[in-house]
């Protein structure tokens, strides 16, 4: 009679987590610091993240997906970033001032406020 030999089979090792850090500073005009500006970040599979930046102009995402994901400044600064399991990035956003185009081409329907500057009056 042949005696069965247990057979022992390994312990899987925990999964290791697919997430990634993600840092930055704003700076706007003369690079300066920029409180208080929305860092917007638009990752693969409609996950999104927000941050506001603090009084040094810094954010921080901890703990987002790895994946390929867009970071929106403001609505006015966007760049596409690949994110790598365990990785740290760290990104310097700089903002320029916009200035409005009376030529813009704006879309069918779209709504046009028009401001004017109030007038002196004689008195």
């Amino acid at each position: 009679m042949t005696e069965a030999i247990p057979v022992q089979t390994p312990t899987p090792a925990p999964a290791v987590p697919q997430v990634s850090s993600f840092a930055g500073t704003v700076l706007g005009e003369n690079n300066q610091p920029l409180a208080g500006a929305v860092a917007f970040l638009k990752c693969e599979g409609d996950r999104t993240f927000e941050q506001q930046t603090s009084p040094t102009g810094t954010f921080r995402f901890s703990s987002v997906p790895s994946t390929n994901c867009v970071l929106h400044v403001n609505g006015s600064y966007s760049r596409e970033i690949q994110l790598r399991p365990g990785e740290r990035l760290d990104l310097e956003v700089h903002l320029r001032k916009q200035t409005f185009s009376p030529d813009l081409a704006l879309p069918e329907g779209a709504d046009v406020v028009h401001l004017e500057a109030p007038t002196a009056t004689d008195t």
